[in-house]
């Protein structure tokens, strides 16, 4: 905590505020991390601090990461992380140490027309069928609705849809 009263929680945090600030003293304090508001992992009983530890976490701890396992955080600022790649400049900007683990509810999403998957993507979902039943969506006769209205025959048919929905819906 610096001199003037602000939090910094992080040592990139000090050197931008340092800038703005002629406060020169910080107080270190010691982040509790096995608190009640720190969401839990939904794999194990470890409480990762930050959205960027959590996804090192399921990585590193149990070689998943967040769509494989059906979940999304989201951050206190609104953002909704779904992959570990979630947008860099939203790190810049948020330190992301406050956010919820939400697991999604499978049966929210179409199942397989083959078997009893649940895949939770449009591409996730095309992707399954030819993986495991070396089929398509065209040769099948089915078609995903996108809940934009998008009509999916195929993840190659509209290049620019899979763009601006990621397939998420």
């Amino acid at each position: 905590i610096c001199s003037c009263g602000m939090e910094v929680r992080s040592q990139k945090y000090t050197v931008n505020h340092s800038k703005d600030c002629d406060g020169t003293e910080f107080t270190l304090h010691k982040l509790v991390v096995n608190t009640p508001s720190t969401p839990q992992c939904v794999l194990c009983e470890t409480y990762p601090t930050t959205i960027s530890r959590y996804t090192d976490h399921l990585y590193s701890n149990h070689r998943s990461n967040l769509r494989s396992n059906g979940i999304f955080l989201k951050c206190s600022c609104g953002l909704d992380v779904r992959s570990s790649s979630y947008n860099p400049n939203h790190s810049n900007r948020c330190d992301g140490s406050e956010f919820t683990i939400h697991k999604l509810d499978p049966l929210s999403y179409p199942q397989c027309v083959l078997c009893e998957k649940y895949p939770n993507t449009i591409s996730g979902y095309a992707q399954h069928l030819w993986k495991y039943h070396k089929s398509s969506l065209d040769s099948n006769g089915i078609y995903l609705r996108c809940s934009c209205g998008f009509d999916v025959h195929s993840t190659k048919h509209n290049p620019d849809h899979n763009k601006k929905c990621d397939g998420r819906q």
